[in-house]
């Protein structure tokens, strides 16, 4: 059991973490560099950040209701927040977005760097959140 919680940690937090930092990351030094003038990369890194960030919140409370819940402590987090489903097509809505925005990235390598990086993450968690609308039905 414990080495499913590992691999769901790894594919559902760890890989997609990873992703949005090495794209924040190439970001940031070009823009500190100050050799690239970038006004949508921001919007696209927002994009994927938020739906990042919502992915791991929907995860820590899939994980903390599957493990508090099961005694009976609590009442069902279900009652309270929107179907899984529903989060799921407005975030995939935002990959798509961050996918679509860093396309119009243009100009050095080091943009195309930032793009593809911002593709890598946007896919992977368009995927992600593929599975959890599949998984909510």
């Amino acid at each position: 059991m414990k080495l499913w919680y590992l691999a769901y940690a790894g594919i559902f937090a760890v890989i997609p973490m990873w992703l949005v930092w090495r794209a924040w990351r190439r970001y940031r030094r070009l823009n500190s560099s100050g050799s690239g003038d970038l006004p949508l990369a921001p919007w696209a890194l927002a994009l994927v950040s938020v739906a990042l960030g919502v992915l791991l919140v929907l995860v820590g409370l899939a994980t903390f209701q599957e493990n508090l819940l099961s005694a009976g402590a609590i009442k069902t987090l279900t009652e309270v927040m929107p179907a899984p489903w529903q989060i799921g097509v407005i975030n995939l809505l935002l990959c798509l977005s961050a996918v679509v925005v860093a396309s119009r990235l243009r100009g050095t390598q080091e943009i195309v760097s930032i793009r593809r990086s911002i593709y890598g993450a946007s896919i992977y968690l368009t995927f992600a959140w593929l599975f959890v609308i599949s998984a909510a039905h």
